[in-house]
């Protein structure tokens, strides 16, 4: 079994959902590597380092899937972890001053290379981003990509140096928190381009009275195990010529996607994905093999993994519509989502009767239509509407 198959096991048993799990698990392994693998990229290297916000209504078990990660990192030791509450400039000089716990040196090549790590775990993005969330998310956007070191001016204590920065986050959010913070203009551009949104409403399979298994506890071990032996890995990845084929392919593919995205947030995640699926890659590989070569089939892999996040990227940012229609959009939206099977048109104005009149409600459904986000069926006399997994 592979690390994240063996994890998957070892936090089954819970209402958290299994793409939660996924998530975290990738986000545990982001954590361990660090700074020992990258993708050389023309002026660029490109680190395995992860933003990864899991969202969702209250008690679906974001916090369960994220406390699990952050117990086993615990369990592991040696990897630098930061308190779910911290002001920047407290943050900053934990990175930068000397002696920091968060300065980690290794061997790369036969030669010794340093850099300074944390990871961030956290059950409430906005207690993370404090009194003065845009400092905090201004410094997570400008950190996120630098390649040597990064200086932060501070009011009387002078200049914080952080030399090679890899930080990497695993945070919990509610929509109608991330909305707002959208709506001041806080996590909108750059920061929101760099972030992994995995959405899940529905909780996992739960039991009255959970217990850990055999089973689970052999998983557990299994991927310290692998964990440690991760520890050992470094270099830089390798691509092999049908990969080099697919990632062009796919680029250019990317690209045209890009210029058909509206909204700012959705082209800021096309803008950047590119970068997210090497990550990605280069996680899912060091997962299974010590190899350091970018494998189509886990390429593939990686790109169906950030898909399953892209369809419920909407509902993410479900709260920013003003009017009345968006709202009711958003809401039909949801409700298809969630429904193995086409929705009757009488139970969807049944459902959303204090939202809107019918008209509204029927403006709404004919608007999804034309932008190809839902599709009519017709069994006999009744109307049917569902989603249009062509787009």
């Amino acid at each position: 079994m592979s690390f994240i198959e063996d994890y998957l096991l070892y936090s089954s048993g819970n209402k958290a959902p299994k793409l939660f799990h996924q998530w975290s698990a990738i986000s545990t392994l982001s954590s361990v590597v660090g700074r020992r693998v990258w993708i050389s990229q023309g002026h660029w290297k490109r680190y395995p380092n992860l933003y990864v916000i899991l969202v969702g209504d209250p008690a679906n078990g974001k916090s369960t899937a994220m406390k699990i990660a952050q117990n086993l990192l615990i369990d592991l030791k040696d990897v630098p972890l930061g308190p779910s509450s911290i002001t920047k400039e407290r943050l900053t000089k934990l990175l930068g001053e000397e002696g920091s716990r968060c300065h980690k040196r290794i061997m790369v090549n036969g030669e010794a290379k340093s850099y300074t790590h944390l990871s961030v775990f956290s059950n409430e993005m906005l207690t993370l981003l404090g009194r003065d969330p845009l400092s905090m998310i201004d410094f997570l956007t400008d950190v996120w990509d630098c390649e040597k070191e990064f200086a932060v001016e501070t009011k009387n204590q002078g200049c914080d140096i952080i030399k090679a920065p890899f930080i990497t986050v695993l945070a919990c959010m509610t929509p109608e928190k991330t909305t707002n913070l959208l709506k001041q203009n806080i996590i909108d551009g750059g920061f929101s381009r760099r972030c992994v949104f995995v959405y899940n409403n529905r909780r996992g399979k739960a039991t009255p009275r959970p217990i850990i298994t055999k089973e689970q506890y052999e998983a557990k071990e299994r991927c310290l195990v692998r964990l440690r032996q991760i520890r050992q890995v470094n270099g830089e990845f390798v691509w092999t010529k049908e990969t080099e084929e697919f990632f062009d392919d796919w680029f250019e593919n990317n690209q045209r996607e890009l210029d058909t995205k509206v909204d700012l947030v959705t082209q800021g995640y096309f803008g950047c994905k590119d970068e997210l699926l090497l990550k990605v890659t280069m996680l899912l590989t060091v997962a299974e093999t010590d190899e350091r070569t970018l494998e189509l089939s886990r390429m593939q892999r990686a790109l169906d993994l950030l898909k399953a996040t892209e369809k419920t990227l909407h509902l993410v940012f479900s709260g920013m519509g003003e009017n009345r229609q968006a709202r009711i959009g958003q809401k039909i939206l949801n409700m298809l989502l969630h429904t193995n099977e086409p929705v009757k048109e009488k139970r969807i104005y049944a459902e959303l009767f204090s939202d809107g009149d019918r008209e509204q409600i029927q403006q709404t459904l004919h608007h999804l239509e034309q932008i190809d986000k839902i599709k009519q069926v017709t069994k006999g006399s009744v109307r049917y509407w569902e989603q249009n997994n062509g787009q």
